[in-house]
Order: structure tokens, then sequence, then C-alpha cells
């Protein structure tokens, strides 16, 4: 397979699943893209606690925002593991 084309996109990937995904990932020749919804607030414990965190690329993105790094990247793979962490956060709806 050619190497350009082994891109992955992974979102929630500060947890434990997404941190040994990019790890099997990066292992596998892949180019992992860390997609972040606040660049500000990135929490890489289990990154750098698996040795990868200067090893992957990060966008900082909204889903909306999905489609234009689709292009730009042209990733193979897709992982979404995001998800909401805060119950009182999740049931607030804000425009």
């Amino acid at each position: 397979m050619n190497q350009e084309n082994k891109i992955a996109f992974i979102t929630g990937i500060t947890e434990q699943d997404g941190a040994y995904l990019s790890k099997l990932l990066l292992q596998n020749d892949y180019k992992v893209i860390r997609l972040v919804r606040d660049s500000q607030n990135i929490n890489d414990k289990k990154l750098n606690y698996l040795g990868i965190t200067s090893k992957t690329l990060f966008e900082e993105c909204y889903l909306l925002d999905i489609v234009n790094l689709i292009n730009k990247y042209k990733p193979k793979e897709i992982h979404n593991l995001a998800s909401q962490s805060s119950v009182g956060t999740s049931l607030s709806v804000s425009n």
C-alpha cells in the first residue's frame, strides 16, 4: 500500500482506547491526525505514557469542519471515539 494513503483521523484520542489505537496505527506506518475540539485543553497524559505524543499531528476542529480536513488529508480511516465526558455539559444545548 502506498505510504501516502496510510492516514488515519482519530477523535477521542486522549483516552485509553484512542491512545492505544494510535500506537497500533503508528506501528503500522500510519500518519495519525488527532482531531481536537479545543487545543488549549489537550490532555496528553496517555499519549505521553505510550511515548507517541510527538509522533502524531493535531488539528483543532469542530465536527462541522471535518469535510475540509478530509479533503486536506484524504484519510484512509476515520475513528470517532470522542464523547462528552461531563453529564451536565452533555445535557446543555448551545448554538
